[in-house]
């Protein structure tokens, strides 16, 4: 079942098709999972708890099918499809046509005096990296990035999935605020994720009730104690990034010498710092960078909670820069692996740490 919607202007909506659909291995529209039990992971939520492709991978299939049935109890292919169909007005397209075939199906009912463009776009395929995510880091809660494409179709998938947004700016609140609406839990799934802020942005998201947000400077610090003395802050960590093919390191984070003077002025002013944050830049290709950037993490964590500084760190960002696709090297499964593992020995479930993520690639073909 592939979920398609049409972007014109002033055209009808076609009919929905409610005719079956069918599982498909190769599936032109959906071509990123190579692996056959990989494919159609919108329509096929037992994923996780395909033992085959959990064993293949070395992951605890039964932890890992806990943690994603807990996080998504309500959701149901039904929903999404309702979803889809009623939120959205996309069709339903039987798995196995190809993309030549689906437009010129669109294409045949536009009257011929209608030249305006259109695209159009598989809706499905963000709900299936979504679940993706959930299948090989359920742990970690996911937050999309709204900077990567902030479209309100994205937005209330991925809301209506029970994910949380990354937002940098007021206009992404804006959007989220408006697609998701006055009941959406802004102080627990939206993270103020722009180290340096404007003031009128931080009113904003005061005024929404989101509480989170990260710093990387002293004069950030100063900032929020004076505009937003209450927010859950994250210092913003500079790991090694040099096998990323956009790093971050150079605009963004304080090294530890750097994140220590942090934690001093934070504690004079009296801000309460709740955890740590980095981002290994855009397309990490190199795995180990996340290790070393989660040691790090673990050793911030480890001296905020030394008498002179007194936090007590419980919030983890491990922020974006994940391969879209499942064929990289390293792949997304493969560092996945490297990621649970390290995070299982430094950051026990058991201490009630909370990971998070930024979500960058869930768009990514």
């Amino acid at each position: 079942m592939s979920h398609h919607d049409v972007n014109r202007k002033q055209t009808t909506k076609p009919e929905t098709s409610n005719s079956d659909s069918r599982k498909a291995d190769n599936n032109e529209l959906d071509n990123d999972d190579r692996h056959p039990s990989r494919t159609n992971l919108v329509h096929r939520l037992s994923v996780a708890l395909d033992d085959e492709l959990a064993n293949n991978l070395g992951h605890d299939q039964d932890q890992q099918a806990r943690r994603v049935i807990a996080r998504r109890k309500t959701f149901t292919v039904h929903h999404l499809k309702e979803l889809f169909e009623n939120e959205f007005g996309a069709r339903l397209v039987d798995y196995g046509k190809t993309t030549a075939s689906i437009v010129r199906q669109f294409c045949n009912e536009i009257p011929m005096t209608d030249d305006t463009p259109f695209y159009i776009v598989n809706l499905s395929h963000y709900a299936r990296q979504y679940l993706q995510w959930l299948h090989f880091l359920g742990r970690i809660h996911p937050l999309y990035a709204v900077k990567c494409n902030p479209n309100g179709f994205i937005v209330r998938i991925i809301a209506e999935m029970g994910g949380g947004f990354d937002c940098a700016s007021a206009e992404e609140l804006d959007l989220v605020r408006a697609t998701c609406g006055v009941d959406f839990d802004y102080a627990t799934r939206i993270i103020f994720a722009h180290p340096c802020k404007c003031v009128s942005h931080i009113k904003r998201f005061r005024e929404a009730g989101v509480q989170m947000t990260v710093v990387d400077n002293e004069d950030e610090l100063k900032k929020l104690k004076e505009h937003w003395p209450e927010a859950k802050v994250l210092l913003r960590l500079k790991p090694d990034d040099k096998g990323s093919l956009s790093p971050f390191s150079t605009k963004f984070g304080a090294n530890e010498l750097e994140c220590i003077t942090l934690l001093r002025m934070a504690r004079i002013l009296g801000v309460q710092l709740v955890g740590c944050s980095f981002h290994v830049g855009s397309r990490c290709l190199d795995a180990q960078i996340y290790m070393q950037s989660l040691r790090l993490a673990r050793r911030l964590f480890d001296i905020s909670g030394r008498d002179e500084f007194g936090f007590d760190f419980k919030v983890l960002d491990i922020g974006g820069g994940f391969s879209g696709h499942n064929w990289d090297k390293p792949s997304f499964p493969e560092v996945a692996k490297l990621i649970n593992k390290t995070l299982d020995k430094l950051f026990p479930e058991s201490e009630g740490n909370e990971i998070i993520t930024d979500l960058l690639n869930i768009t990514k073909q």
